[in-house]
């Protein structure tokens, strides 16, 4: 059963393709929810991930304060300060980096640490 969606509203999906008709300035946009999913679904625990470890990342969300990413392999969600982006790169959804584990909350099940892109 699919929820109605309305212009303002906010979802979290993930960007599959992007295009940009350069003559026309239309934008293509393709999302998706179950692929955004697939890679949320958790096949390793937190503990399996090492503080001080650099761990492959996609970037999932950007705002103003920080950074929300999925360990690639791990899926495991992590947050990055826009402080610790250590290349200083504006970062977007579907980013590529590299990231350096400097803690866990094991409670709400995520890591925190630093970053650069790839």
């Amino acid at each position: 059963m699919s929820k109605c969606v309305r212009n303002g509203d906010g979802i979290e999906v993930m960007v599959t393709d992007f295009a940009v008709d350069r003559e026309t300035g239309n934008i293509s946009l393709r999302v998706s929810r179950a692929e955004l999913e697939r890679q949320l679904t958790p096949v390793e625990t937190i503990s399996s991930v090492r503080r001080g470890g650099v761990y492959s990342a996609t970037v999932l969300l950007a705002t103003e304060k920080m950074y929300k990413v999925v360990l690639n392999g791990f899926k495991i969600i992590g947050y990055i300060s826009r402080s610790a982006n250590i290349s200083d790169e504006m970062l977007h959804p579907g980013d590529a980096v590299n990231m350096m584990v400097h803690g866990h909350d094991y409670e709400k099940g995520y890591v925190w640490g630093g970053c650069h892109k790839k």
